[in-house]
């Protein structure tokens, strides 16, 4: 059940299946005090003018009349009706059912969500991340390992190391022999450290944001990601070039390939490219020599890469393509060598279209932890968040190693478990919480070169963290009135639901006797009117309407679309079609044995090579499968000529079928929407074509808005009552109604209407 449907129901009950639109949920001038006015009770429950106003609004969403008497009359009308309906499924219990609760439960924090999270500053790193994306960049990086919980030791020897490699790149040594020479990131040692060009959203974001601030030509201060400390240094920027889709043909490198092995595959690689040129099919060349078993049978076509998704010996030669078709000159990169195909180029994409992927990813990557932060600071602020620093390294000293292996369980019997280690406006969170969420969440397995206090302190900061969001969403119908009619709008739409399925919408379909005697006792709202049973042709010319009355009066018409698959083919001097063939022959038979009015004609050709007879043969045998499939023999006819010669041995299995459908299909096949159809029953005033006849038997031309129609009117039906299954989905809605009111009279005495009149009045406004 999506949920949307609880709100979507409440609008329908109310009068005003609407899509709903965000609204204000209150005017900027309305006080909360007004808002906390009972405006009227129903039965012992009490509604506020927030409340009202709220739904109010959300269901006459820009309605230059809204808050007049009687809009506000009527729609009041209608919530007291949904606030019974619900009081009931309340008084019956349905609130307190398990999958009441948990349906709800899980409705409520999907609710929460957007509550729980700092837009303002996702908006600014999306904005962020698409200007960036403008940009390329090419750098060059020193890596100095260093896990964010190694040893404070650890952190300084890796600190110290990464300041001296920072001096001396500062003073003009060579960055990219320095790169070499001591960073620990094995992947671009080789390289000098660099690290190709890249974009937005492809580098961590500590790093995306050094380069991205770094000028051309000069060396990063250093920094630290979740790998360890860096410095790098910017060697150009170049606008983003957009995605570009190519196709590419390989021949792979040999295992332990040698200088022979290389040149030899360049070489195989020359021929092929020769052989393009001078025309060869890019395809075929492709299913046979590329060495790529992933796309060879599909052209060699890769997906869509932009910069930095491809390893840069194929990217750079691959963008310096410029016009669709465009074939590189050889291209070697690790895996072989390669020729490269541009088939499409496409630019970034406009803001506001790539921004929902940009938000999906800025919340996955680092960005996101970096928000989660930000959320616990503001929440920190906002809640009066107090810690007790000696309270905090008694807790922090409390685990010990075997934590590290998943298997520590604090000391149930300390004399320090109630100790307060922290408030959230006032209330207490002591260290027994501290250490049993410690205790939950500390993970199974052996962590090697984890330091035990780095690890403690993380997972200290994550029961910070959850204690602040917990207390949070608690406190949200608190804090935020509108989440708090959000809320109740979800709660009180599933009760509306799962009585209105019981006690009005289930019943209708299920209470066959009910329903049929509610359609007996209102029998006489359902009725045929006298109506016409016709055909309408529409068609484009005079002529062509000629036409069309010599062919509606042939019995049979050819089925061009189920004749394609009656064209068997036979190897020389076979009796029995080829398999092919035969696949569509069983398709045929069981149509024919589908449709009875349609008839079959065969006729065959038979090659140089073959006998007459064997044509023959073959029709019979053809003839043969059909009968022993209990089609009539009259069904079966051979055409007048039903045997020639020809190059090839075929035959033809033609199907003739009654329906006007194939006919006009036959007239559009020659030119396309040449005629239109339509056939039915009409009642006066349901379809004009058929009201401009003289409403008798019989054919008539009609001209009607520059249009030619031809109206074949095969009878007409006087009127009569409708039988229940020709009306059962309109019985069935008009029953619900009838079921809805009766209980309604029910629910008005349970639950009667006391309103504050004055406050009432105080909603009107006046034009």
């Amino acid at each position: 059940m999506k949920p949307l449907l609880y709100s979507l129901l409440i609008a329908f009950v109310m009068g005003s299946m609407v899509v709903l639109k965000a609204c204000k949920t209150q005017p900027k001038n309305a006080s909360t005090e007004k808002n906390a006015l009972i405006l009227a009770y129903v039965g012992n429950e009490p509604i506020t003018v927030g409340e009202f106003r709220y739904l109010y609004e959300k269901n006459n969403n820009n309605d230059s009349t809204a808050y007049s008497l009687n809009d506000l009359q009527e729609y009041l009308n209608l919530f007291v009706s949904f606030k019974r309906k619900v009081a009931q499924a309340k008084a019956l219990g349905y609130d307190t059912t398990k999958e009441y609760r948990t349906e709800f439960a899980e409705y409520k924090k999907q609710l929460a969500k957007p509550y729980l999270s700092v837009t303002a500053h996702v908006d600014k790193m999306v904005k962020e991340a698409y200007q960036r994306l403008q940009e390329e960049i090419n750098a060059s990086h020193i890596l100095i390992k260093c896990p964010r919980d190694a040893s404070a030791q650890d952190t300084l020897a890796a600190f110290k190391k990464i300041q001296e490699l920072h001096r001396r790149a500062l003073a003009g040594e060579d960055f990219g022999q320095l790169a070499a020479d001591y960073s620990d990131d094995i992947s671009t040692k080789k390289d000098k450290g660099n690290v190709g060009y890249f974009t937005a959203l492809q580098m961590v974001y500590e790093f995306e944001t050094v380069a991205y601030n770094t000028p051309v030509g000069q060396v990063s201060q250093i920094f630290r990601t979740q790998f360890g400390y860096h410095i790098l240094k910017v060697l150009d920027r170049r606008p983003n070039r957009g995605s570009i889709k190519v196709a590419h043909i390989m021949a792979r490198f040999p295992p332990k390939a040698t200088a022979a092995d290389s040149a030899a595959t360049l070489e195989r690689i020359k021929a092929i490219r020769e052989r393009l040129l001078k025309g060869a099919s890019w395809d075929s060349l492709c299913m046979a020599y590329s060495d790529d078993l992933n796309t060879r049978e599909i052209g060699g076509e890769l997906q869509w890469f932009s910069v930095g998704m491809m390893i840069p010996s194929f990217a750079e030669p691959a963008f310096q393509l410029q016009q669709p078709g465009d074939i590189s000159p050889p291209v070697m990169t690790p895996y072989g060598w390669h020729l490269i195909k541009l088939k499409e180029r496409r630019p970034i994409e406009p803001f506001n279209e790539l921004e929902p992927i940009l938000r999906q990813k800025v919340n996955k990557d680092s960005r996101g932890q970096i928000g989660r932060n930000y959320l616990i600071a503001k929440l920190k602020k906002e809640n009066q968040w107090i810690e007790n620093p000696q309270v905090k390294q008694l807790v922090l000293s409390m685990p010990d190693e075997t934590i590290l292996k998943g298997e520590w369980n604090y000391d149930r019997a300390s004399k320090n478990l109630e100790k307060v280690v922290f408030t959230i406006k006032g209330k207490p969170y002591l260290v027994r919480d501290a250490l049993m969420f410690m205790e939950n969440n500390q993970g199974t397995g052996q962590r090697p070169g984890t330091v035990l206090k780095n690890f403690v302190n993380d997972l200290y900061e994550k029961f910070v963290a959850q204690s602040l969001i917990d207390y949070e969403e608690a406190h949200l119908e608190e804090k935020y009135p509108e989440y708090s009619y959000l809320l109740n709008e979800y709660r009180e739409g599933m009760l509306l639901f799962k009585i209105m399925e019981e006690r009005v919408w289930g019943k209708a379909l299920t209470d066959k006797e009910g329903l049929q005697k509610f359609f007996d006792e209102n029998r006489s709202r359902y009725q045929w009117p006298e109506r016409a049973k016709a055909s309408i042709f529409t068609v484009a010319s005079p002529s062509l309407l000629e036409r069309l009355k010599k062919e509606y009066h042939q019995d049979y018409y050819l089925d061009h679309d189920l004749s394609g698959m009656g064209k068997m083919e036979y190897k020389l001097n076979a009796l029995q079609p080829d398999s092919a063939s035969t696949a569509n022959l069983k398709k045929l038979v069981q149509f024919l044995k589908r449709d009875t009015t349609t008839i079959v004609e065969m006729s065959a050709t038979y090659a140089p090579k073959e006998n007459r007879r064997v044509a023959q043969e073959r029709l019979q045998y053809l003839r043969g499968e059909i009968l022993a499939e209990g089609i009539a023999s009259w069904r079966v006819t051979e055409s007048l000529q039903s045997i020639e010669s020809s190059n090839l041995p075929q035959a033809s299995l033609k199907i003739y079928g009654r329906n006007k459908k194939i006919m006009v299909d036959n007239f559009n096949r020659e030119m396309p929407l040449s005629v239109q159809w339509q056939q039915g029953l009409f009642g006066k005033g349901e379809n004009p074509i058929v009201d401009a006849t003289p409403w008798q038997v019989g054919a008539y031309e009609v001209k009607q808005n520059d249009k030619l129609h031809w109206v074949i009117i095969h009878e007409i039906q006087p009127s009569r009552l409708k039988e229940l299954n020709e009306v059962r989905g309109t019985v069935i809605a008009d029953y619900q109604r009838h079921l809805e009111a009766e209980w309604l009279k029910e629910l008005q005495q349970l639950y009667p209407l006391q309103l504050n009149q004055k406050v009432f009045n105080q909603l009107v406004r006046k034009k």
